[in-house]
């Protein structure tokens, strides 16, 4: 009796075994199909086998409940039949289904998504598959520490975090073990061992957890186009807090976030400015809010925030000041100064074998000379003839105090 009830399943075996061939790489011929079911207890005469695959094949064809048709390939004179999905059939491919899966995993570890919510749509995704590829996507589902950064890109973030002075080490080390969970587990050890060899964390000045709830605000603050509050304080000797303007709350409008010398700033619209522009450090920032009730910034406001793109290459250390063109010559050896501080793509004339001219725009304040006074004799303004004496009369102060106070 059960050999029988082999014979009767036969033909949905053969239909089982093509549509796990997908692809031609996976095709079968019909001694391979002959063989499998004979390990099934199922036996058949290899002459009957190709009139059941044309069965199967204009059966599948038809029937919309199938999503996958029966291709047979000739080579020589053997027959290789294999299934390939119906066109149209899948949203997705099995790739893109992966990789979706992934990023469900990556979203789970940064943030809190129920484990329910999340189980379902990957089962889901899961159910979008062809059959074959469905054990493979479901391993993949599994795996909760699923890397979505290679140790390259992990080691760059860490570096970078860690050369912010304002966090505090707990801090600092919960970032870096949240990027640690991003990568492959058998890297995460290459990771550390890296990390012992160089300790590049810098001790911060005023180490405020806080600091990150504030540029959490401080984002959907702009985002939004909303004015904030907030106080600001200086540190004195004794690193205690001194509050600007009696401690009186500062209603700002915020434009744009900026990483400048190891420190976020906030750049906020101010109209009684030459540039319409003030900014603050982050992390001397405190009790920031979004103001109550809430009231959107002004259209100057945004206007300006549109023109912020080149302001980071302008200031020099988040010092304010008036904007002017200048143009700076330069020996050659100085080109790479130029656009790590300028941007890539800052045009540079070359004027002689040696030397080379920019124009731009700066603003003026006490760092950008002492930026410039680094390069001595290898730089110098050329124009406007204004800033020319002004440098010089600096230069010359310079001097003159240093001789006063340290006579021959």
């Amino acid at each position: 009796m059960a050999r029988k009830m082999n014979q009767k399943t036969k033909i949905l075996r053969i239909l089982d075994h093509l549509r796990e061939a997908s692809g031609e790489k996976n095709a079968l011929t019909i001694r391979q199909l002959s063989q499998m079911l004979e390990e099934e207890g199922i036996s058949c005469e290899r002459r009957t086998m190709t009139s059941d695959i044309t069965i199967l094949t204009e059966y599948v064809e038809d029937n919309p409940d199938y999503e996958f048709v029966i291709r047979c390939k000739t080579t020589g004179n053997t027959n290789y039949y294999y299934s390939e999905r119906k066109k149209g059939m899948y949203l997705f491919s099995t790739g893109e289904l992966k990789e979706l899966i992934i990023g469900l995993n990556s979203l789970c570890l940064m943030q809190d998504v129920e484990n329910s919510t999340s189980e379902l749509l990957k089962q889901k995704l899961i159910d979008m598959a062809p059959p074959q590829d469905q054990k493979k996507l479901k391993e993949y589902a599994s795996d909760t520490h699923m890397s979505v950064l290679d140790t390259a890109a992990a080691k760059i973030l860490i570096d970078s975090i860690r050369s912010f002075t304002f966090l505090d080490q707990n801090v600092l080390q919960e970032i870096s073990q949240t990027i640690k969970r991003l990568i492959d587990i058998e890297d995460i050890e290459v990771l550390e061992q890296d990390e012992s060899l160089s300790d590049t964390c810098s001790q911060p000045v005023s180490g405020m957890k806080h600091m990150m709830y504030g540029i959490d605000t401080l984002m959907r603050a702009i985002d939004a186009g909303l004015k904030i509050t907030f106080r600001y304080f200086d540190l004195n000797e004794r690193r205690e807090r001194v509050y600007r303007h009696n401690n009186q709350t500062y209603v700002g409008q915020p434009l744009h976030l900026l990483r400048n010398d190891d420190h976020y700033y906030l750049i906020c619209y101010d109209p009684y400015t030459p540039t319409h522009t003030k900014h603050f450090r982050v992390d001397r920032m405190d009790s920031i809010a979004l103001k109550i009730p809430h009231e959107f910034i002004s259209p100057k406001a945004k206007e300006i925030a549109g023109l912020l793109k080149e302001y980071q290459h302008q200031t020099f250390r988040m010092y304010g000041g008036p904007t002017k063109t200048i143009v700076l010559e330069f020996e050659d050896k100085l080109i790479g100064q130029i656009f790590d501080k300028f941007g890539p793509n800052i045009e540079i004339c070359r004027i002689s074998d040696h030397l080379c001219r920019i124009t731009t725009k700066v603003q003026m304040s006490p760092p950008f000379f002492g930026w410039l006074f680094q390069f001595s004799d290898s730089m110098q303004i050329i124009s406007p003839k204004d800033l020319v004496r002004e440098y010089t009369r600096c230069c010359q102060k310079i001097l003159k105090d240093t001789a006063e106070e340290n006579p021959a």
